[in-house]
């Protein structure tokens, strides 16, 4: 079965090959002094500096109990995660040949690292505080369940507040704009 592209052919410019793409996906990447402010890589290098510590720290212990086996799994799991998104952070794909490919993985990057290594990180610091005190991780998981629904309790009222002063602030622009000015769209060109 022929894969090739019926409107294309190797040697044109227009379709390069998947690893040229992606070669040129990865020469976005800015050097690290040159790049931009990142707030995603700084999470992200973050994370990636505690999961080292932890794992550092683990080597002088005599043996792994139950919880610290968790850690160290969670925590093995998160590095390369935030290891991807570290790279990935600063590449924001630019238009060209392949672009939506190149988008798909600068946002799955973002995802698996965020998501999936930023949570595998907390999963790992909880089994550490589980290892120190048990008790302590019911704090651990009522604190967050706590701020999550507090973050939600105040971002639902304040999200509509600020939406109903845009809605009445836009009727008030709409009641103040005269019939048959120039910025009412129902007004017509005269004829002539």
């Amino acid at each position: 079965m022929d894969t090739e592209h019926p409107d294309h052919s190797e040697d044109d410019p227009e379709w390069p090959s998947l690893r040229d793409a992606m070669i040129s996906s990865l020469r976005d990447i800015p050097p690290a002094d040159k790049a931009e402010k990142n707030e995603r890589r700084l999470l992200s290098g973050s994370a990636l500096g505690v999961c080292i510590a932890i794992m550092l720290a683990m080597l002088d212990l005599p043996r792994l109990d139950q919880p610290l086996h968790v850690a160290l799994i969670s925590l093995a799991i998160a590095t390369p995660l935030l290891i991807m998104d570290f790279i990935y952070a600063p590449a924001r794909p630019k238009h060209g040949p392949l672009y939506y490919l190149r988008l798909g993985l600068w946002i799955a990057a973002w995802i698996i690292g965020d998501g999936v290594g930023i949570g595998a990180v907390v999963v790992g610091i909880g089994a550490i505080v589980w290892h120190l005190y048990t008790t302590a991780v019911l704090a651990l998981i009522g604190s967050l369940l706590g701020s999550f629904v507090l973050l939600w309790c105040l971002a639902l009222p304040i999200t509509l507040f600020l939406g109903w002063r845009r809605l009445r602030a836009d009727k008030n622009k709409k009641k103040e704009t005269p019939k048959n000015s120039p910025t009412d769209p129902n007004t017509r060109a005269p004829v002539g």
